[in-house]
């Protein structure tokens, strides 16, 4: 039993190095580890994380997802599902996306993802309108 602890160790070690990952952190179900992280997740966004992994579990419909299996498509199907079809205002959508990426930096931290599935995608609030600027008064103004 300690040769076989010894021999998942070395492999996780060496794996680090490649980028592989090993087949015991593969193998983890995302929404066991969702809820997990709920659950143990201290900060006052709780509400919010939980709401972007149920809208995430919506948009994807697969209750054996695998982290492994997470990827920059599955990512950007989800943005899309929240700019266009969550029924969602004003900025919330960026910040379900925003909230549900700190549920994969955890899995990355834990060695569940070798790389951020959300690295190269860029989320731009189509509602958002940059016509609009803050009038400032100057000194001699006020």
């Amino acid at each position: 039993m300690a040769d076989k602890i010894r021999a998942n160790r070395e492999l996780e070690i060496l794996s680090d190095k490649t980028g592989h990952v090993t087949q015991h952190l593969k193998n983890q179900n995302f929404n066991l580890f969702a809820e997990h992280y709920i659950k143990t997740h201290k900060f006052k966004d709780i509400r919010i994380v939980a709401s972007a992994v149920e809208k995430f579990k919506l948009t994807i419909d697969n209750p054996r997802l695998k982290i492994s299996k997470i990827n920059p498509t599955i990512m950007e199907t989800f943005k899309d599902y929240l700019l266009h079809d969550a029924g969602l205002a004003g900025e919330t959508a960026h910040n379900y996306f925003i909230r549900f990426k700190k549920v994969l930096k955890s899995a990355k931290i834990q060695g569940y993802l070798k790389f951020m599935p959300t690295d190269d995608i860029q989320f731009s609030n189509p509602n958002k309108d940059d016509s609009l600027r803050k009038q400032v008064l100057d000194a001699e103004e006020l």
